[in-house]
């Protein structure tokens, strides 16, 4: 398995998952391009995947993304389904007042 996670500048938490039981592949398939604490911002390359290998050696390619600390008066909506292109918006988070 691949763990990234990061606080967006709204203060929302995202945990990505990267595949399903893949902790036994260690580290092989992934080639991460941060480090805990870095400040990244949009287009920068967080993680390349050799699918080939990973669709070859992984139960899943599955990727949940998680909101970890959302407050009780914040939802998830989604924006897409299916396969998700880079740059393109996958969920919200919208705020209501309680």
């Amino acid at each position: 398995m691949f763990l990234i996670g990061f606080m967006s500048d709204s203060g929302i938490s995202v945990l990505m998952h990267i595949g399903i039981d893949t902790v036994k592949l260690d580290g092989k398939g992934f080639t991460c391009f941060v480090e805990n604490g870095q400040k990244v911002k949009k287009g920068d390359k967080l993680l390349e995947l050799d699918l080939e290998y990973l669709k070859a050696n992984a139960p899943s390619l599955c990727s949940p993304i998680l909101c970890t600390e959302l407050q009780s008066n914040q939802k998830i909506r989604l924006l897409a389904h299916g396969e998700i292109k880079a740059g393109e918006p996958l969920f919200a988070v919208d705020t209501y007042q309680n």
